[in-house]
């Protein structure tokens, strides 16, 4: 089937596709806006379902006139989208920034003899210049969540610390992918894996600074607190995983709270352990004391369970 062109000077409307059985609707994704210059099969939104994404082209060369949907409106089968103004003009493409010019050899050469001259121009006698007052010392920033405060960062790409939360929508396919991962994990028989990992080179580090350590702190160095680092140490290496779905949006945290699984006479029990990308082996092992204290009467045994908040 040959494909023919609108006519020139004609405002066009553009429709959405027929959605296969199966879908009934999807969301709007902008790609363009209102007086937008478009080109003939440019992509000015897209439809995502559940799916897949359907890109809507424009059907010619010529400017947006007005857009009939919001981005994240949902649209049915044949639903206006939006209307162009078919000119039959493309539009034009952006220059290239020139190249900035070279200086020339007879240019440079005055440039390089000017600091030859520049001994015979200075006075017989110059005054002695006066020595620069000294700077006054920057105030030190405290550690530990305050001074990570002051770095406020896309928490997508880094963890600072600042205990803020950036809600992200999530489009209908990521929805769907997500309910049904969910149904899996509910209904399917799965299987725990185990991971092996060489430990001896902390176990030596743990034999030779227990004494030392114990002897500081109070508290015994235990695996819990390299544990506990480590792992919030791959978190901020990859702050996308800190994320937690809520509702029908991601949350991305700019910090780590890690939840501990402690067990006690009464029962296990879960205590939040609360940024602990700023914390060290010491403060660790600290905080973790402190909130066994709290919920246990005699005394407990820490278990080797934790899990992300979420």
């Amino acid at each position: 089937m040959i494909k023919t062109s609108p006519p020139q000077n004609a405002v066009e409307e553009v429709k959405a596709p027929n959605f296969p059985d199966s879908v009934s609707s999807g969301d709007i994704k902008l790609i363009k806006k209102e007086g937008d210059a478009v080109a003939m099969d440019e992509v000015v939104l897209e439809i995502e379902t559940d799916k897949t994404a359907l890109p809507v082209m424009s059907p010619g060369n010529g400017t947006i006139v007005k857009m009939l949907v919001k981005d994240g409106e949902s649209v049915k089968s044949q639903q206006p989208l939006f209307s162009v103004d078919v000119t039959g003009v493309a539009p034009a493409k952006a220059a290239p920034a020139p190249a900035a010019a070279a200086p020339t050899p007879a240019a440079a050469a005055p440039a390089a003899a000017k600091p030859a001259a520049a001994p015979a121009a200075r006075p017989a006698a110059a005054p002695a210049a006066k020595p620069a007052a000294k700077p006054a010392a920057a105030k030190k920033a405290p550690a530990g969540p305050t001074a990570a405060a002051l770095r406020i960062g896309d928490p997508t790409k880094t963890i600072s610390g600042t205990r803020t939360e950036h809600p992200v929508p999530m489009n209908k396919m990521r929805r769907r992918i997500a309910e049904r991962l969910k149904e899996a994990q509910s209904t399917t028989a799965m299987l725990t894996t185990f991971n092996e990992c060489d430990m001896s080179k902390l176990m030596a580090f743990r034999k030779a600074n227990l004494e030392a350590f114990t002897k500081k702190y109070g508290v015994k160095l235990s695996f819990m607190s390299p544990f506990l680092k480590a792992s919030a140490n791959a978190l901020m290496d990859q702050p996308v995983v800190n994320g937690v779905i809520i509702g029908e949006d991601i949350i991305y945290r700019d910090y780590v709270d890690i939840s501990v699984a402690v067990a006690t006479p009464r029962g296990l029990v879960v205590p939040i352990l609360r940024n602990v990308e700023s914390m060290d082996y010491p403060r660790i092992e600290l905080a973790l004391n402190a909130l066994a204290a709290k919920a246990r009467d005699g005394n407990f045994t820490m278990t080797w369970a934790i899990r992300f908040l979420g």
